[in-house]
């Protein structure tokens, strides 16, 4: 069975520490989700990610890690971390992500585990997953917008480095940066509603349930 994503969109407190360029994120909790599932809180396996605590952008094992993970615990009823991001002279990627996310204009992170131990509920059809080791966490572009882009760039953030990477660095117009940065997460125009973390989702939980079935 292959890894499953999650992904969470509200950041925690207290507010970014901009010197040491680290942020704050929720990670995950046990709350229910739209798929009807559940991660158990105190199921979460850290060792190993601890010993190697990286973090990607939008689940691309192929770009080098945007930052590390310098903090990570549970806090009431939240898996926390603070990310740290790397500098605009180690890796000028990183750098953008960093100021998207320190405006505001990038909100969201998801998390990349390997389920352990779960139980599915026949009732309702929802898994309930009790024991699962991270394995990375990831800045996703969901939810920003052109909008949102848009006015990063008049604030002065170079999305540069953003552009190259998703191929769309000599495209020759704004309009088709934004193009190839919405269709670097989002599959089809008709699933606009969903990115690619919430579909590989998807499909991993149809593999497991026709296994368990």
């Amino acid at each position: 069975m292959g890894d499953l994503i999650y992904i969470t969109s509200r950041r925690a407190e207290p507010k970014t520490d901009a010197v040491a360029r680290t942020i704050p994120f929720r990670l995950s909790n046990a709350v229910q989700d739209r798929a009807g599932d559940t991660v158990s809180l105190s199921g979460w396996k850290l060792e190993n990610y601890l010993a190697n605590p990286i973090i990607l952008w939008g689940h691309d094992h192929d770009l080098p890690s945007i930052g590390r993970m310098a903090r990570l615990g549970l806090e009431g009823d939240w898996l926390v971390g603070d990310v740290t991001f790397a500098t605009k002279e180690q890796h000028p990627f990183a750098d953008t992500i960093f100021r998207l996310v320190d405006g505001g204009f990038i909100n969201a992170g998801s998390v990349g585990f390997k389920p352990l131990r779960w139980a599915y509920r026949e009732k309702d059809g929802g898994i309930d997953w009790l024991e699962q080791e991270l394995l990375e966490y990831s800045i996703c572009n969901i939810p920003m917008h052109p909008g949102a882009l848009a006015r990063a760039v008049a604030r002065g953030v170079d999305i540069a480095p953003l552009a190259d990477a998703v191929g769309a660095k000599n495209t020759g117009s704004y309009a088709d940066l934004v193009s190839k940065l919405l269709a670097s997460n989002t599959p089809a125009p008709h699933q606009s509603t969903h990115n690619v973390a919430t579909l590989r989702n998807q499909v991993a939980h149809r593999k497991l349930r026709s296994q368990l079935a």
